[in-house]
């Protein structure tokens, strides 16, 4: 738990470190994904809920076809 803490702090000072007034370079983009593919899989469904709202993030998981559907919508 306290390591799933500690990478939720992580990237909630990565995305503040973002101007959200302008565009999200190519860089910045590639830097917060390993932060998504690493964040466990057993965290705290809250946890892992608000990283993807800061990230603008909506995910729908159909059961029957087995697909999570991603939509992005960056604050801006």
């Amino acid at each position: 738990m306290a390591e799933t803490r500690a990478e939720r702090v992580q990237a909630d000072g990565r995305m503040r470190a973002i101007n959200r007034k302008r565009e999200i370079t190519e860089k910045e983009i590639k830097e917060m994904i390993p932060t998504m593919a690493e964040f466990p899989r057993g965290a705290d469904p809250a946890d892992r809920n608000d990283l993807y709202k800061q990230m603008g993030l909506r995910l729908v998981y159909d059961p029957l076809q087995r697909v999570v559907t991603v939509e992005a919508r960056p604050n801006v």
